[in-house]
C-alpha cells in the first residue's frame, strides 16, 4: 500500500469531525462575501444612478464590473493555489476584497467605481475555485456533496444578507446618502472572515501532492485521529520514495485526460450565469415595473423574498445530494429554471404575485442546482494538481457569462421586449440540460482519486476502436 493509498483512505472513510465543519465555515465565508457583493450593487443603484446619472451602458459595465474581475481571479488565483497552496492564496483573495470593498464607499465617479468593483472582483473570483477546492480534499466520501453545498449555500445567506442591509439603511438614510454605507459595509465580514481563516490548517491532499508527507499525515491526524501506528510506519518507510510532481500548468486542462471535465464543467456553470444573472441582478428594476413596491426599503425587501428563497433551494439541496446525485440535482435544475423563464415569458407582466411567485420558484431552482453545486461537482471533476486551476478556469467562463448577461438582458429587452428576454435567457437553461446530458458524469460514492484515475477515459470522443468495442460487447 502506497503512502497516497494510505492517507487518502484515512481522509475519505474519515467521520465527519469539528474539524470538517470548521472548514466549511470557513470556506463558506468566502461565498457569503460574493453573494452579499454580487446581491448589494443591485440595491446601491438606487443611490448610484441619481447621484452620478450614468448612461445605460455605464450602468451595465458597473453591474458586471465585479464578474469581470471575477473572471481573472479566478483563473490566477486557482492557478496560483495549484503552486503555493490553499491557505495562503485563502488569505490574500479576501485581503483584496476588504480594501477595494472599503475603497468604493469613496468613489467619486461612476467610473472610478467601476474600476474599485472590478479589483474587487478579482479577489471574489479567486475565493471560487479556492473554497471550493478547499473543502473537497477534506471532506469524508460519504459526506463530501453535503459539505460542498453546504459551503456553496453561504453565497445564498450573504445575497439575503445584502438586501437586508440595504432595507436598514435605507430606513434611516435617503439612497444617495446611504449607498456609500451599503457596499463598504461588506469589509466587516471580511475582517472576521480573514481573521477566522488565518487558523486553518493546508489542504493534506495539497501537502502531499508536493510530497510534504509528514504536515500531510500532521492535519490528517486532526480529522482522524483513529490513524494507526502501522500506517505512521508506512508514511516515514515511504517518504523517500515521494518524488514531487511538476506545478500544474494551464494547457494540461486541455489535455486528454481531463478535457472531457474542462469542457463539461466551464459549460454548465456558463450557461447558469447566462440564464440566471441578469434575471436577479435587475430584480429590483423588474419588481418596480411590475408595481406593489415603491420605497428603496420595500424593494430591498422584496428582493429580500426571493434571494430567501434562494436559501430554502440550496439547504434542500443540502440535505438530498447525496441521495439523488450531483448530475441529477443539476438536470433538475435546469429544467426548473428554464421552464420558468418560458412561463414568465408567456405571462409577462401578470398581477405582482404571480411574478414574485414564479421569481421566487426561479431562485429556488437556480440555487438548488448549480447555484451550490458549484462548490461540490466542479472541484470533484479534477484531480489534485489541478483541481483549483480547474475550478479557476470554470470561474473564468462563468463571469464572463455573468458579464455577457448583463448586457445581453439589455439588448435582449430592447430587441424583443422583456417577455422576449426572459426567452432569450431561458434557452440558455436549455442548454445547461444539454450539456449535462451529454458530458456529465456522476461522482456520488466515489473516491477523488476513483473518479480522476489515469485509468478513466475522460475524454470528449474515445477511440474508435474502443466505441467499437463497446457497441459490440455483451451489456451486462
Amino acid at each position: 500500500m502506497t503512502v497516497h493509498d494510505i492517507v487518502y483512505r484515512e481522509l475519505d472513510q474519515s467521520r465527519v469531525q469539528a474539524l470538517h465543519w470548521k472548514v466549511g465555515a470557513f470556506a463558506g465565508l468566502g461565498a457569503f462575501l460574493d453573494g452579499f457583493d454580487y446581491a448589494v450593487i443591485a440595491i446601491a443603484l438606487i443611490g448610484i444612478i441619481p447621484e452620478f446619472k450614468p448612461t445605460p451602458a455605464e450602468i451595465a459595465a458597473l453591474v458586471a464590473a465585479a464578474y469581470a474581475g471575477g473572471a481573472l481571479g479566478g483563473i490566477l488565483f486557482g492557478s496560483l493555489a495549484d503552486r503555493y497552496g490553499r491557505k495562503l492564496l485563502f488569505l490574500l483573495d479576501i485581503a483584496f476584497f476588504i480594501v477595494f470593498a472599503i475603497l468604493s464607499g469613496f468613489a467619486t465617479s461612476v467610473w472610478m467605481l467601476i474600476l474599485v468593483r472590478f479589483c474587487l472582483g478579482v479577489g471574489l473570483g479567486g475565493d471560487f475555485p479556492l473554497s471550493a477546492s478547499y473543502m473537497t480534499e477534506f471532506a469524508p466520501l460519504r459526506y463530501r456533496g453535503r459539505l460542498g453545498s453546504w459551503v456553496g449555500s453561504f453565497w445564498w445567506v450573504g445575497a439575503l444578507a445584502a438586501m437586508l442591509v440595504g432595507a436598514v439603511f435605507f430606513s434611516v438614510m435617503t439612497p444617495i446618502e446611504s449607498w456609500r454605507w451599503i457596499l463598504a459595509s461588506g469589509s466587516v465580514p471580511a475582517v472576521v472572515a480573514l481573521w477566522l481563516r488565518a487558523g486553518l490548517p493546508e489542504s493534506p491532499r495539497w501537502y502531499l501532492a508536493r510530497s510534504r508527507v509528514d504536515e500531510a499525515l500532521a492535519v490528517i491526524r486532526k480529522i482522524n485521529p483513529a490513524v494507526t501506528a502501522s500506517d505512521v510506519l508506512a508514511l516515514a518507510a515511504s517518504v523517500r520514495a515521494e518524488v514531487s510532481q511538476p506545478a500544474a500548468r494551464l494547457t494540461e486542462l486541455f489535455s486528454r485526460q481531463v478535457l472531457r471535465s474542462t469542457v463539461f464543467t466551464a459549460g454548465f456553470f456558463t450557461c447558469y450565469t447566462l440564464a440566471f444573472y441578469a434575471v436577479t441582478i435587475y430584480g429590483p428594476t423588474i419588481l418596480k415595473n411590475l408595481g406593489g413596491y415603491t420605497s428603496p426599503e420595500q424593494l430591498a425587501l422584496g428582493t429580500a423574498f426571493y434571494f430567501l428563497w434562494a436559501c430554502i433551494g440550496a439547504y434542500t439541496n443540502v440535505f438530498v445530494v447525496e441521495r439523488l446525485g450531483r448530475k441529477r440535482c443539476l438536470l433538475i435544475s435546469f429544467t426548473g429554471m428554464a421552464l420558468i423563464l418560458f412561463v414568465v415569458a408567456a405571462v409577462y407582466p401578470s398581477t405582482f404575485l404571480i411574478s414574485i411567485l414564479l421569481l421566487a420558484a426561479f431562485q429556488f431552482f437556480q440555487a438548488f442546482g448549480p447555484g451550490v453545486l458549484w462548490a461540490s461537482y466542479i472541484p470533484e471533476l479534477f484531480p489534485t494538481r489541478l483541481r483549483a486551476s480547474g475550478h479557476g478556469f470554470a470561474t473564468l467562463c462563468s463571469r464572463l457569462g455573468a458579464v455577457l448577461s448583463s448586457f445581453l438582458w439589455v439588448w435582449a429587452a430592447a430587441t424583443f421586449t422583456i417577455n422576449g428576454a426572459f426567452m432569450v435567457h431561458g434557452l440558455f437553461a436549455g442548454l445547461g440540460i444539454a450539456l449535462t446530458l451529454v458530458l456529465g458524469v456522476e461522482t456520488r460514492g466515489r473516491s477523488l482519486e476513483e473518479i480522476n484515475s489515469e485509468e478513466k477515459a475522460t475524454l470528449l470522443h474515445p477511440p474508435l476502436d474502443d466505441r467499437l468495442a463497446a457497441a459490440v460487447s455483451p451489456q451486462p
